[in-house]
This record gives C-alpha cells, sequence and structure tokens, in this order.
C-alpha cells in the first residue's frame, strides 16, 4: 500500500502569503531547492539562549516543515513577524524587493552562524571571488625588444553580485 504521509513528502510545499510576501516566500523557496544550503540550516545548532537569532529559528522550522510536512503549505507568519527586524524599506507583510530581502536574510543568517560550525555555510554555497584585471604592455626595456605585458589584478569577495 501507499503511505499517504510519504507521498505528501515526496510533493512541495507552498508558503502561505501573508498579504504581500512574496517576495519572502520565493526567496525561501530558491533558498530551501539548495540542498547544502538547506542541510547547513538545518543542521546549524542554536545560540546560547541570550544570543538566538530569532530569523535563524524560524528559517530553520520554516525548512523544517517544506522537508517533513504533511500538508500542502506552511504559515510562514513566525519567520515574518521575526523578519519585522530586518530593515526592509516597508513592513515585512508589505510587498519588498526580494534582492533586498535576500541580503538583508543573508546577512543575518551570517552574522547568527557566526563561531559556529555552520560560519562559512552562506559562503561556501553562494559565495566567490570577483577578480579585477588591468593588462597592458609596457615599451621594450632595449631597442629591438618585446614589449613588456603587465598584469594587474584586485580580488574581492562577494556573496551577491548586482545586476543593473
Amino acid at each position: 500500500g501507499v503511505d499517504p504521509s510519504e507521498a505528501l513528502r515526496r510533493g512541495h510545499v507552498g508558503l502561505v502569503n501573508q498579504g504581500a510576501t512574496c517576495y519572502m516566500n520565493a526567496t525561501l523557496q530558491v533558498l530551501f531547492l539548495v540542498p547544502a544550503f538547506r542541510d547547513g540550516i538545518l543542521a546549524a545548532e542554536p545560540a546560547p539562549r541570550a544570543e538566538r537569532s530569532p530569523i535563524l529559528a524560524e528559517v530553520q522550522a520554516t525548512f523544517a516543515f517544506l522537508r517533513d510536512g504533511l500538508a500542502r503549505s506552511y504559515d510562514p507568519l513566525p519567520l515574518v513577524t521575526a523578519s519585522e527586524a530586518l530593515p526592509l524599506t516597508f513592513a515585512a507583510t508589505q510587498q519588498n524587493d526580494a534582492a533586498e530581502f535576500l541580503a538583508l536574510l543573508s546577512d543575518n543568517l551570517e552574522e547568527a552562524l557566526r563561531g559556529s560550525r555552520h560560519a562559512s555555510l552562506l559562503r561556501s554555497c553562494f559565495g566567490g571571488t570577483l577578480v579585477q584585471q588591468v593588462v597592458w604592455e609596457e615599451p621594450p626595456p632595449t631597442p629591438g625588444g618585446a614589449p613588456v605585458r603587465k598584469v594587474s589584478e584586485r580580488e574581492q569577495s562577494f556573496l551577491q553580485i548586482e545586476l543593473d
């Protein structure tokens, strides 16, 4: 026979919209579908009570339900409420920019994971290095010689790339 709970787990779980939180729901669904990030968030140990991030705890709860939920949808109201602590342009229940939410959420999660064995989770899943390179040629050092090729490089770590 078919175990109904197992059949439900094979499908995707939706997130209930709390007014105009589609920016948040879409971002969370995309992050959840990155296996290394999802597994890292779910495995992250909570900080001591006084330092615990309500946003990390609610992202963990949301991801756990998306992974294990036995219903077709999950109401992320506790996460939306916790997200009021982020300096979003508008209230968390109003439409915000998904890229802005991702940047603020990433900063919050990075801070919450600092000092834990998952401190590099966001950088390992989404980070990289930009290399700015300037290449030029200088005149030959001796008459009749070949020009001298010079290269200057500057590396910069990133977590997100702005697309204009």
